[in-house]
């Protein structure tokens, strides 16, 4: 069975994917989110995060690669800019012993579950665009989908509205 692991940072979503004309088999997709682990500040919620390079974390991060690698995805897909060759070249000296993983999650995870696996391509599949955040977080609220002391409507900073 053909398996996929996407990999998106900070939202997961759901991805319909057409059944194979060549095979009644469809493939099994999964979905891991997590925070940024380079936490540039730059998101609507930020939270303080330890160093992901510690070595702490760094053996973490192996037994989660191990984790992943028993689903046995023969893709793996990163939040990264669709087409990105920047992508495609670091992934590439990587894998030549050029490149030094960053503290980014792609990297961690994308990057190393990939290399772990023999793939010789990771594929970037982040695309621009307006995400209805506020919206759908009031949405959740509303409906007792999210909640605890002190919960309520989610107002936008000032310049991210």
């Amino acid at each position: 069975m053909r398996t996929l692991v996407v990999f998106l940072s900070a939202l997961t979503i759901p991805i319909p994917t057409p059944a194979s004309a060549q095979s009644p088999v469809r493939p099994e997709i999964l979905i891991l989110g997590t925070y940024h682990m380079a936490s540039p500040g730059r998101d609507v919620h930020n939270m303080e995060v330890d160093d992901v390079l510690a070595a702490a974390r760094q053996q973490e991060m192996a037994e989660l690669i191990d984790v992943l690698k028993g689903f046995r995805p023969t893709k793996i897909a990163i939040e990264a800019q669709v087409g990105s060759r920047r992508v495609a070249e670091r992934y590439t000296e990587y894998l030549r012993g050029e490149y030094t993983l960053s503290r980014n999650e792609t990297d961690q995870i994308g990057f190393r579950l990939a290399r772990e696996l023999g793939h010789q391509v990771i594929y970037p599949v982040d695309e621009d665009g307006e995400f209805p955040f506020y919206r759908v977080q009031n949405y959740a609220i509303a409906n007792g989908l999210k909640g605890g002391p002190g919960a309520g409507p989610v107002r936008p900073r000032k310049g991210l509205q």
